[in-house]
């Protein structure tokens, strides 16, 4: 494996076309078809996938792709620092795995993302898309949520915004020109909100049930009661004393209820004697006129209560 083995890797990946790279490259795309086949029976994996529309990369070249680009970049800053004696800037790039590492753990919502990014080149430092890293955040063919980052970066503009749909964070890293850039769609968020509001939809539309039940049971435990009470009362009051209440219990409906039984139960007592009274004066009376010739036909002449002469 060579260092100019990697640099056709990523301008193949960059490019997504044999041809494309190879203009790029100065080689013929022949040789480079070779090279790159030559690097795959060497590490034991297909890096590319190859269609008539052009090459994609594979899992593992997504994966071999990543640290490519870190070995490459590095090896332009030691070129940079020991051979052209430029006072460069470290830059900082990791693969896919020390991104889940490094970046991912500040990641906990579902569909959250993030990127590392040097403040003052742009450049991508870490991404979940390996493609990207080395990359200049907003360039040519970036997504219009990535151009819009960039441009809040050069204005030095860290504060919380909504780009492109998604609820984008903004924080610097302590002690470097790094700054993390967390984002989450707000879809995301708002589903977990609409979630949210159709369990306390569902809460209240139970308890306004529950509530109905209980009103309705309350109504047939006191209310019912109190008006077939109310319905006795009424009949009295209209001279119907045969009717009769039950009662059950000790509270204050029981308690009336039974006193009104009570009160029934004295009336029909008193009228009764009221029938008594009058059957003996309408005896008393047909003897005193005389329409009883024959005191014995009286039936009532055993309850006559004075002496009768004829």
């Amino acid at each position: 494996m060579t260092l100019t083995q990697l640099k056709y890797v990523i301008t193949i990946a960059d490019t997504g076309s044999m041809n494309e790279a190879a203009k790029l490259l100065f080689i013929s795309q022949p040789s480079l078809s070779l090279a790159l086949k030559e690097l795959e029976n060497e590490i034991g994996t297909e890096l590319f996938k190859r269609s008539n529309r052009g090459v994609v990369l594979t899992p593992e070249g997504q994966e071999f792709l990543g640290y490519a680009r870190q070995v490459t970049e590095q090896y332009k800053l030691m070129e940079s620092r020991y051979i052209e004696k430029k006072n460069v800037k470290k830059k900082f790039g990791v693969s896919m795995q020390h991104y889940t590492f490094a970046v991912n753990a500040f990641i906990e919502m579902k569909n959250a993302e993030a990127i590392l990014v040097d403040k003052d080149t742009a450049t991508i430092l870490a991404s979940r898309d390996s493609a990207k890293i080395s990359t200049t955040l907003g360039s040519d063919g970036s997504s219009a949520f990535e151009q819009s980052v960039a441009a809040k970066i050069a204005d030095r503009d860290y504060s919380f915004s909504t780009l492109d749909g998604n609820m984008t964070v903004f924080e610097e890293v302590s002690g470097t020109n790094w700054i993390l850039v967390s984002y989450i769609p707000t879809s995301t968020v708002l589903a977990d909100l609409a979630n949210l509001r159709n369990l306390m939809i569902l809460i209240s539309v139970i308890s306004i049930l529950i509530l109905c039940v209980v009103i309705e049971r309350t109504t047939h435990v006191v209310i019912a009661p109190v008006r077939k009470l109310t319905n006795v009362i009424k009949a009295l009051t209209d001279g119907d004393f045969t009717v009769s209440v039950k009662s059950s219990g000790n509270d204050e409906i029981a308690l009336m209820s039974r006193s009104v039984e009570r009160f029934i139960a004295s009336m029909k007592q008193m009228i009764a004697s009221m029938g008594d009274i009058s059957g003996k004066l309408d005896c008393g009376a047909d003897v005193y006129n005389g329409k009883c010739t024959d005191i014995s036909d009286l039936q009532c002449k055993h309850e006559i209560p004075y002496d009768v002469t004829f």
